[in-house]
């Protein structure tokens, strides 16, 4: 949890991601177990560590501890905290999916996501606001994602796309 809260953070400011990687491995090699704590603590950490290789255009490699993370995600009893988590990861992979494979297989991964949480019982406001925000803002890269794909179609050949930066 300390990890997680301080040590990432610092890094991730200081712009050093490359020290994340090998931490983030570090940690999960050590964080072992199946309660529900150590899964949820996982699924957190694999979904920053997802984060943190898309940001370094390691793409392919962000895939399983995105994957991963929803998966526990979705293995966590219905609580508060686990629809955080869940849509957080879901977020995370739906963006690179929608960067890497496909708009539509996006799509459907932000849209379980989102039945996932209409058919939450009794969420607090609060957290289905935070959840749902996460969504929004998954829905805005991936449109985001979409046109950057399109400019980049429309001016292959044409020298238009050279020095496209993200």
């Amino acid at each position: 949890e300390f990890f997680i809260r301080n040590i990432a953070d610092s890094l991730e400011a200081l712009g050093r991601l490359d020290l994340l990687n090998d931490a983030y491995a570090d940690v999960l090699a050590t964080d072992v177990g199946t309660d529900e704590r150590t899964r949820s603590r996982r699924a957190r950490i694999l979904t920053r560590w997802g984060r943190s290789l898309i940001i370094q255009n390691s793409h392919h490699q962000a895939l399983g501890p995105l994957t991963e993370a929803v998966q526990l995600a979705e293995s966590l009893p219905p609580t508060p905290d686990q629809y955080i988590i869940h849509t957080d990861a879901s977020a995370a992979l739906a963006t690179l999916v929608a960067e890497t494979a496909s708009f539509d297989q996006a799509m459907t991964l932000l849209a379980a996501a989102g039945d996932r949480l209409d058919r939450a019982p009794s969420l607090p406001a609060e957290v289905r606001a935070r959840a749902g925000a996460q969504l929004a803002g998954a829905y805005t890269e991936i449109g985001l994602v979409t046109v950057r794909s399109s400019k980049e179609i429309q001016g292959f050949g044409s020298g238009k796309a050279e020095g496209f930066v993200r």
